[in-house]
């Protein structure tokens, strides 16, 4: 572009001249002095006074005069300042170029590609940066957004380093405890990790260097004693040329997804465990239940309740995140909502402890046929009976204990002795004793059915 403007501004200033010579009297002023003569450019002729011949053998002085030539050198430099000026303020020197006019701003050496062609030839602008454009407030708000960019790194756990083609790291940022810049620089993964850890990593790392291609690999680094999971992704580096450089890696502390993913892992295994069991409880449930019914609407009733009372406890130990389940919480929820009206009529002896899941689950079904048979003939049936249910802890022999249960009836109508035992007994009597270890006894008493458990404390969640 400047060639093409001086050029211009050359033939404007010649031009220029041979206007002014036309104009004077003196049409070959275009000659200048060489050794006193006059040289004459094949182009002009001389005037009619002098000849060629007279002008090529005379001096300058006998051609022209003093204050002739002053006026056409006052002539000429009129002219030129009207062409020059108008070219001098419109040249282009709101533009600079680079050091070098090869990268373009913030070219960060080496990401995920080599510079093209036109990015190393500064693009279509042959690399000129504007000076009041984006690209100069780019760079001033270069060091504020370098600080940011430390800042937000600080309070994450992401680490950021570099290495050379060897593999020899060449920068860190946001490192973890033990692996600072003073650590790690000039030093290689097997001088810094063991060996089982170092090796998948070199692997990876060498790799994306041949291949130069992203690669990304999840790998366990102990720090201060605690075994911590790293996400790391690697790409190649390259130069300011374009020439691959080394290894750039951003390194993510996935520790706690790790430990998530895991407990998640054990909860599905836990719920697909309990889902085995509760369909195994209902199958039992229904079949018991239909065979000690004496038509299908008892049949349905009995089920159905038995559900009912299954989903309550079920309810308590999804609430409790499966770690088991209050026992005060247990009684009020298999009473509670059979008899709401009732409530005043149980009384609650004992201080508030937890159960285990499985205790949870079976005493509860203990409850429920214990509270159903009260409603239906026991004490609950008449408004001036009463139901006390008391638990205590019992030291046994050694160091062992267990939990006493006891529900007690009294105010009701009087307790007939029965002849044939149903599905409900079965299931206070020898289901809730083969599944928790515990021993039950059961005495329909007169004044009032009487039920006691000992389970054994291993059930109860300290």
């Amino acid at each position: 572009m400047s060639f093409w403007i001086g050029g211009l501004s050359a033939v404007l200033v010649f031009g220029s001249l041979l206007v002014l010579i036309r104009m004077s009297r003196f049409t070959d002023i275009q000659g200048f002095a060489l050794r006193h003569r006059v040289w004459i450019y094949g182009f002009s002729i001389a005037t009619t006074t002098f000849g060629v011949a007279q002008i090529l053998s005379a001096a300058k002085e006998d051609v022209f005069s003093i204050q002739e030539l002053i006026m056409t050198a006052a002539l000429v430099a009129i002219v030129c300042l009207i062409v020059l000026l108008p070219v001098v303020l419109l040249w282009p020197s709101r533009k600079f170029s680079p050091a070098g006019g090869s990268q373009s701003l913030l070219r960060a050496p080496g990401f995920n590609k080599r510079a093209t062609s036109t990015e190393q030839q500064g693009g279509a602008g042959g690399g000129q940066l504007d000076t009041e454009g984006p690209e100069l407030n780019l760079l001033l708000e270069l060091p504020t957004m370098i600080r940011r960019f430390e800042r937000a790194l600080l309070g994450s756990k992401i680490t950021i380093f570099a290495q050379d083609q060897d593999l020899s790291y060449t920068w860190i940022h946001n490192a973890p405890a033990g692996f600072g810049a003073a650590a790690v620089i000039g030093r290689k993964d097997h001088e810094l990790l063991p060996l089982e850890t170092a090796l998948p990593l070199i692997e990876a790392k060498r790799r994306s260097l041949e291949e130069e291609k992203p690669q990304r690999i999840e790998t366990t680094v102990e720090i201060e004693g605690v075994e911590h999971c790293f996400d790391v992704s690697i790409e190649p580096m390259y130069d300011e040329g374009g020439v691959l450089d080394g290894i750039i890696s951003i390194a993510v502390d996935i520790t706690e997804q790790k430990e998530s993913e895991s407990h998640l892992r054990l909860i599905t295994r836990e719920v697909n465990h309990r889902l085995k069991n509760l369909l195994a409880v209902t199958q039992a449930m229904a079949r018991q239940s239909a065979a000690y019914a004496k038509s299908p609407d008892e049949f349905v009733e009995s089920f159905v309740g038995r559900l009912q009372g299954l989903a309550q406890s079920h309810d308590l130990l999804v609430q409790e995140a499966w770690r088991g389940g209050s026992l005060v919480e247990l009684i009020n929820g298999q009473i509670g909502h059979l008899l709401p009206a009732a409530k005043t009529q149980i009384i609650l002896v004992g201080s508030d402890l937890r159960l285990s899941v499985d205790a949870t689950q079976n005493i509860g079904m203990a409850l429920h046929e214990l509270a159903t048979n009260a409603a239906k003939y026991g004490a609950l049936s008449d408004p001036q009976g009463k139901v006390k249910i008391s638990w205590r802890k019992v030291e046994d022999s050694g160091d062992q204990a267990h939990l006493h249960l006891q529900w007690s009836e009294n105010g009701g109508p009087p307790v007939k002795p029965q002849s044939k035992k149903g599905f409900g007994y079965a299931i206070l009597q020898k289901v809730t004793a083969r599944t928790l270890g515990a021993e039950v006894e059961t005495d329909f008493a007169h004044e009032g059915l009487r039920w006691e458990i000992r389970v054994p404390w291993e059930h109860v969640v300290e």
